[in-house]
C-alpha cells in the first residue's frame, strides 16, 4: 500500500512545475512562463518527503529480504540483484524511452551524441533516475556491511548517518548516498522493531505525525527561517529538513495502515494493488509522458495548470500501468525494465 502511494507521489511531484527553477529550465525545455503559487506550494509539500519515503521503503523491504527471509543470503548473489533490479533498468529507461523522447517532442537542449553519452555516464536527461544508481550504493553498503550493520547498536549507527547526512555536500559524487542512507537505515530498523512501532495505535501515529509535518513545512515556508546564508540559518533549515521528512514519512506509514485496513474489502483494493504491482515501470516511464503533455500543451498554447497537472498525473500512471499489464511476461521487458530477479512474497 504504502509503495502504491509513494509511487503516485512522485509522478504528481513531477507533473507540477516551478517556472523558475533551474533544474527544470535544464531537464524541460517546454516549461510554462507562468506556474501558480499553489502549484509551486503543491510542489514543495510533495518533495519535502517524498523521496526519503521511497529509500525508507527500500530499507524496511531489505530487512525484510535479508534478514527474515535471507538464510541463503550470498554477497554476490545479492549485489547481482541489484545490478538487474537497479542499474540495468536505469539504463535502459535512459537510452530506449527518455533519449527517444527528448528528440521526438523537441526537448533536446545539445546535439544527440552529448544526450546519448549524458544517458550512458547516467546524468544528463535521465532527470528521475538518479534515485536507482544512489539506491544502488547504498544496497551495495548495506550488503557488503550485512553482519556488522545488524549487529552494530542502532542508535550509534544512526549518529554515524546523520553525521554523513549533515556532511554529505562534501562528498561529492557520494553526496546523493550519504545524504538519503539515514532515511534507508530507518526503514531497515523500523521492520527489525515493527513490533514496537506498530503497537502505537494508527490513528493515533496518523494524527501526530501529520500535524508535526505540516507545522514544519509552515516553517519551512516562511521567511524567517530563509534570512541570510550563514551557517546557523543552514544548520537550523537543515534539521527542519530532517525532522519535516520523517514526520511525513511516518504519517504516511500510519496512513497506509489504516487504508489497508479500511480498503481491502472494497473494489478500489484492486486499482490500488495494481498501482503497487507496476510501481516500477510507473517510476521508470511517467516522466516520459510528462515530456508529451508539456510539448502538446506548447504547440496548443494551453496554460490550464489543473489540467496539464491532472493530464500528466492519470495518464503517467494509467500508460505505464498499461504497458506493464501487457508486457509483464515478456522476457525483454523484463529484463531491461522491470528488473525481476526473481519473484517476491513480501507481506505488506
Amino acid at each position: 500500500m504504502i509503495r502504491a502511494i509513494a509511487v503516485m507521489l512522485v509522478v504528481l511531484g513531477h507533473c507540477t512545475l516551478i517556472s523558475s527553477h533551474y533544474d527544470q529550465l535544464s531537464t524541460y525545455k517546454y516549461i510554462p512562463s507562468y506556474t501558480p503559487h499553489s502549484e509551486a506550494l503543491l510542489r514543495k509539500y510533495i518533495y519535502s518527503f517524498h523521496m526519503p519515503l521511497f529509500f525508507w521503503i527500500s530499507g524496511f523491504i531489505h530487512y525484510y529480504s535479508t534478514m527474515e527471509c535471507g538464510k541463503d543470503f550470498k554477497l554476490l548473489n545479492s549485489i547481482n540483484k541489484k545490478i538487474c533490479r537497479l542499474l540495468i533498468p536505469c539504463f535502459s529507461t535512459a537510452l530506449f524511452v527518455l533519449l527517444p523522447t527528448v528528440y521526438l517532442f523537441g526537448h533536446h537542449t545539445k546535439d544527440v551524441m552529448q544526450h546519448l553519452l549524458g544517458s550512458i555516464l547516467g546524468f544528463d536527461i535521465t532527470f528521475h533516475l538518479w534515485f536507482l544508481p544512489t539506491l544502488f550504493l547504498i544496497f551495495l553498503f548495506f550488503i557488503l556491511s550485512h553482519k556488522f550493520i545488524h549487529n552494530i547498536n542502532w542508535g550509534f549507527m544512526c549518529v554515524a548517518l546523520l553525521l554523513l547526512h549533515f556532511s554529505s555536500n562534501k562528498f561529492l559524487l557520494l553526496k546523493q548516498p550519504f545524504y538519503y542512507a539515514i532515511y534507508f537505515y530507518a526503514g531497515y530498523i523500523n521492520r527489525k522493531y515493527k513490533d514496537y512501532v506498530d503497537a502505537f495505535k494508527s490513528s493515533y501515529g496518523f494524527i501526530t505525525f501529520f500535524l508535526v509535518h505540516i507545522i514544519l513545512f509552515s516553517c519551512s515556508i516562511t521567511d524567517f527561517l530563509s534570512i541570510g546564508q550563514d551557517e546557523v540559518s543552514w544548520a537550523i533549515n537543515s534539521v527542519i529538513n530532517i525532522f519535516m521528512a520523517f514526520s511525513g514519512i511516518y504519517y504516511m506509514y500510519y496512513l497506509s495502515k489504516i487504508l489497508s485496513h479500511y480498503l481491502r474489502s472494497c473494489n478500489i483494493w484492486k486499482h490500488i494493488a495494481a498501482v503497487d504491482k507496476a510501481s516500477y515501470v510507473i517510476y521508470l516511464f511517467h516522466v516520459s509522458i510528462v515530456y508529451c503533455i508539456l510539448f502538446l500543451f506548447a504547440k496548443a498554447q494551453a496554460t490550464n495548470s489543473l489540467l496539464r497537472i491532472t493530464l500528466g498525473f492519470s495518464l503517467g500512471i494509467i500508460l505505464p500501468y498499461f504497458i506493464f499489464h501487457k508486457l509483464s511476461q515478456n522476457t525483454i521487458f523484463q529484463f531491461l525494465f522491470n528488473g525481476v530477479y526473481q519473484k517476491s512474497n513480501f507481506k505488506k
